[in-house]
């Protein structure tokens, strides 16, 4: 080697030593565990929790006992997922109820019960369904604590059309339910936490879960840590909410309900074989495929004790001049929703999706009120 290369290798190499602990520095100076450190306002980033359950002795049974998780939201089709497409003998969902609420309640061991003794060698995946994960802090540390490597699925829905749903669906099982103009805010005090802390007033009457602030579901989907929460438009989006962040490695499959149309063949296919994929279902070592998703219409169950005569008159048409501002409000919502799971939420490499296109397209019809091209069906 000539004296003059051994000159420009004498100052190269220390440059690019120094280029490289300068880098560290600067992404450790960054970091979201080191911002609150200097002087950042950001309310997200100070939520991030570090917290985690003391790991049991029998940690690894835990952690096989679960392999997904149907977790939101509710009238978003989740009943439809564990009854009809994800319903055949290579699942089992611990028992014969509906939904398990175990992990917001904190009964963990009581769960992997459920799943722990299987031996019909037909079961290949074994899940639960609970909507109400994601509004639930006791549920998101159960499931980054003890199952980390269950997958996660997720339906959304355009807010005005999930309001009016989840409204008449309570009205149908015989609840009490106040004036629609009256659940504008967050929740009452029963239930866990105010998903937008810049809700001003609280429903006046028991709300039974169905208020506009549970309709943003990019903030309930946010404390699942799949985002870097840095960027000022993000945390924008996300109010700067200081609700508890739970970091974990659960992959989330993401669906919004217009994909569950068997309009277009080719898409219902493509989605039926991305979710066997995801949930890693082998076809060529055994497995038998998910049943063909075919056109479903609501059920809408009437409970027993309610007078079919006086139906018509309390269930919600969303669509009415009376709802104006209340659609306003979940527009509002829906529109921060569908720009935060695009720009943000679809970017993490631990979020999955079917035909990303598709699901762009009808998230950004959440940009628009429905009622001004179509009412949907009660």
């Amino acid at each position: 080697m000539s004296g003059l290369n051994k000159k420009i290798l004498s100052f190269v190499i220390p440059l690019i030593l120094l280029l490289i602990f300068l880098l560290e520095l600067i992404t450790q100076q960054y970091s979201p565990e080191n911002a609150q450190n200097h002087g950042e306002s950001n309310d997200l980033i100070k939520s991030v929790s570090k917290k985690s359950h003391r790991a049991p002795d029998n940690y690894k049974d835990y952690v096989k006992s679960i392999n997904f998780a149907i977790v939101g939201f509710p009238k978003c089709s989740t009943t439809f997922l564990r009854n009809r497409l994800l319903h055949t003998q290579q699942f089992f969902y611990g028992n014969n109820r509906m939904e398990l609420h175990h992990l917001r309640n904190n009964d963990v061991q009581e769960l992997v019960k459920l799943f722990s003794n299987v031996t019909d060698p037909n079961v290949k995946k074994k899940g639960f369904k609970c909507p109400d994960v994601l509004y639930s802090n006791n549920a998101l540390l159960n499931l980054k604590t003890y199952f980390p490597r269950a997958d996660l699925i997720v339906v959304v829905r355009h807010p005005v059309l999930w309001f009016q749903s989840f409204y008449n669906y309570r009205v149908r099982k015989g609840y009490n339910m106040p004036s629609p103009t009256d659940l504008v805010g967050s929740c009452s005090t029963q239930d866990e936490g105010i998903l937008n802390k810049l809700n001003t007033n609280e429903t006046r009457y028991p709300a039974h879960k169905v208020c506009t602030d549970r309709a943003n579901f990019h903030i309930a989907l946010s404390r699942l840590g799949k985002t870097k929460l840095m960027n000022t438009s993000e945390i924008e989006l996300l109010q700067n909410h200081s609700l508890p962040i739970h970091r974990s490695s659960n992959r989330v499959f993401i669906m919004e309900l217009g994909q569950l149309s068997v309009e277009n063949r080719t898409r219902a296919h493509q989605l039926v074989n991305d979710l066997e994929s995801f949930l890693g279902l082998d076809v060529n070592a055994g497995d038998a495929h998910l049943p063909e998703l075919k056109d479903h219409k609501p059920q809408h169950n009437i409970a027993l004790n309610v007078v079919k005569s006086n139906l018509e008159d309390k269930l919600l048409d969303i669509c009415l001049p009376a709802h104006d501002d209340l659609r306003s409000v979940l527009v509002e919502i829906g529109q921060k929703a569908s720009r935060w799971i695009i720009s943000y939420f679809l970017q993490s490499h631990q979020v999955y999706a079917s035909d990303r296109n598709h699901l762009v397209s009808l998230l950004n019809l959440w940009e628009k009120d429905p009622c001004n091209s179509h009412r949907e069906i009660k």
